[in-house]
């Protein structure tokens, strides 16, 4: 799928309202900003593709209640902002990440616990790399 027909799609989910969109396996090597525009999606397939470097994903204010485990394999992520929404745990392949800036602020945590979300990004990551290894 070349770029026009990338955006002639996104443009088609957001006319119509999709919830769930599948660009797996489409070459794609950036995501495109164009599915910011995508209000009404709940499911976004991109496996298969050729992103490597995305560094910032901002999932804030979404009333997220969960993410999932594959977001530990993006390497090249630095800056990951979940905030404001209902997640009770992040998942322990977060810690593989070389984050920078990690964002579990006005949520429900509970794993880990509020209290160690207080004491922000470096303290989360120390929590889950403890994790990973207690496995």
């Amino acid at each position: 799928m070349d770029q026009q027909e990338l955006l002639e799609e996104i443009d088609k989910a957001r006319w119509n309202r999709w919830t769930d969109l599948d660009l797996s396996s489409e070459g794609i090597e950036r995501v495109p900003q164009a599915l910011g525009s995508l209000n009404d999606l709940e499911i976004l397939g991109l496996s298969g593709n050729k992103i490597n470097e995305l560094h910032t994903l901002h999932l804030e204010s979404n009333q997220l209640q969960s993410v999932p485990k594959e977001l530990g394999n993006l390497p090249s992520l630095s800056s990951l902002y979940l905030g404001d929404n209902f997640l009770e745990s992040i998942p322990k392949p977060i810690g593989r990440l070389p984050l920078v800036d990690l964002d579990l602020t006005e949520n429900l945590m509970t794993y880990p616990t509020m209290a160690v979300v207080q004491k922000g990004t470096q303290a989360i990551l120390d929590f889950l790399r403890q994790e990973l290894k207690a496995v």
